[in-house]
């Protein structure tokens, strides 16, 4: 999906890591994409999308699962179910000081 990293890039990326908790079965109304990632899959449980949340330009849970759907290569029309999940996302920054921290112990 991304082009390889060049050896004379790796100084300019930053890392993060997300942990995801355990989806859980959701409604609808019960998405927000700013604080809810959404995973979508298909009733025979062979296509699954899965989406992030807090995502530059994703505004609207419609837009969060369509995104997903899509991902997922669901047809439009076709009848899914939702699970959402929360992230508890480490930025490279704070990964720095937390072992700078757990050095000087």
């Amino acid at each position: 999906r991304f082009p390889p990293v060049m050896p004379e890039e790796l100084s300019h990326l930053r890392y993060s890591v997300d942990v995801l908790s355990i989806p859980e079965p959701a409604q609808f109304e019960e998405l927000d994409p700013k604080v809810y990632g959404v995973i979508v899959e298909d009733e025979s449980g062979r296509h699954r999308g899965l989406l992030l949340p807090d995502l530059q330009g994703v505004e609207t849970a419609r837009q969060q699962v369509d995104i997903a759907a899509r991902k997922a290569g669901i047809a439009p029309g076709t009848p899914f179910k939702f699970s959402r999940f929360s992230v508890e996302r480490f930025r490279e920054s704070a990964l720095v000081q937390q072992l700078n921290v757990r050095n000087k112990e």
